[in-house]
């Protein structure tokens, strides 16, 4: 039998699934091992945690709902993998499975690190679709497939994007809000080894992960990586990971307005323009000389001077700081439905990851 506390928590969340009431050690057992996983700890490395209080041999158990623990091991487990002891009786939606994953990873990472990532979406992911329940009406917006021949399709692709949702030429000022409005969720992956990015399907809406703390103009070009990789459409015959870059620098800076800005032919750029375009685009120089060389602005020859004095100079030639954007739309909506009374502070400090004591100072109007 579990014990009172466990019992508490149990009634106060109500355990249930979109096909019925799950066993409640199924739930824990799910929970368990998703915090585990989250954490990026074994289970042996678990119970080293813990000490002498429970063996690798317990843990398993738990992982494999054969077992529960009492109230004093449970707050312990919630400490030690940093989760509210709530999150352990989460309702578990099984209707929540991400599909179409594409990943931007390095050689040689990991199968933790990829269980990690995953996990950490999944589990931002199941958040998000339980305070969009509360909100019915919101709206989904999509996006046309580009069948692509060639990489410089990439520009065409780009400027179909634009018009479909509306940006028309103007820079991009806020990437991560502009997808968000666009039913594109961000997600942000903390500490996670030789991964870039990944993109996926949940619940019929899609979303681009990546690592949390990214410069904010290397966070802008990833985002609209993935996103060349979303429009690509399946039976191209254009290279895929080379239009996604083509397509970054095409959306964050359209054809037309990059001839506008540098003029159709140039012997060279200069480092004052590239600074004030970086500032003005929220796109890095080096990203700035790759769009003039492929749109034959410059030629092969100075593309190549230029990085040759990029390489010299390293960072240095990239002063320019660009903010690092962050996703909000799960912050409002859980907000909002706390100020409608649709949902408790503690429901609100569980679903964003916050204390009650956050959640009410977020909520207090300044004086």
């Amino acid at each position: 039998m579990v014990d009172s506390l466990v019992d508490k928590v149990y009634n106060n969340y109500n355990v249930v699934n979109h096909g019925g009431t799950m066993e409640f050690r199924e739930v824990f057992a799910q929970r368990f091992r998703s915090a585990r996983i989250l954490s990026g700890m074994s289970l042996q490395q678990l119970a080293d945690k813990i000490d002498n209080r429970i063996t690798k041999q317990a843990l398993s158990k738990y992982e494999a709902g054969l077992a529960m623990p009492d109230s004093k091991l449970l707050i312990l487990l919630a400490r030690e993998l940093k989760v509210a002891v709530e999150f352990f009786f989460r309702p578990v939606d099984t209707s929540l499975a991400i599909t179409d994953i594409r990943y931007r990873k390095k050689s040689g990472i990991s199968k933790k690190a990829l269980s990690s990532a995953l996990e950490q979406a999944s589990e931002y992911l199941e958040r998000y679709a339980v305070v969009e329940s509360l909100f019915p009406a919101t709206q989904h917006y999509s996006f046309t497939p580009f069948l692509a021949d060639s990489v410089s399709d990439a520009e065409e692709a780009a400027e179909q994007l634009r018009e479909e949702w509306n940006l028309g030429s103007d820079p991009v000022e806020n990437l991560v809000q502009i997808l968000e409005d666009r039913s594109v969720k961000v997600v942000q992956l903390d500490n996670v080894d030789k991964i870039d990015a990944f993109t996926g399907m949940a619940k019929g809406a899609r979303f681009i992960a990546l690592q949390q703390g990214l410069p904010g103009d290397r966070q802008r070009s990833t985002l609209a990586h993935e996103l060349g990789h979303m429009v690509y459409a399946p039976d191209s015959s254009a290279d895929e990971e080379k239009f996604a870059y083509r397509f970054s620098g095409a959306f964050m800076a359209p054809r037309q307005t990059v001839l506008e800005e540098l003029g159709e032919r140039r012997h060279s750029l200069t480092y004052p323009e590239l600074k004030n375009l970086k500032k003005k685009y929220g796109m890095s120089m080096q990203q700035w000389v790759y769009r003039a060389k492929d749109l034959g602005i410059i030629s092969e020859t100075h593309f190549r001077e230029h990085f040759i004095r990029f390489n010299i100079n390293g960072k240095k030639n990239e002063q320019v700081e660009i903010v690092t954007e962050q996703p909000q739309r799960l912050r409002t909506l859980v907000f909002r439905a706390l100020e409608e009374e649709i949902i408790g502070e503690s429901r609100a400090a569980e679903l964003l990851h916050m204390s009650i004591n956050e959640v009410r100072a977020e909520m207090r109007v300044p004086d």
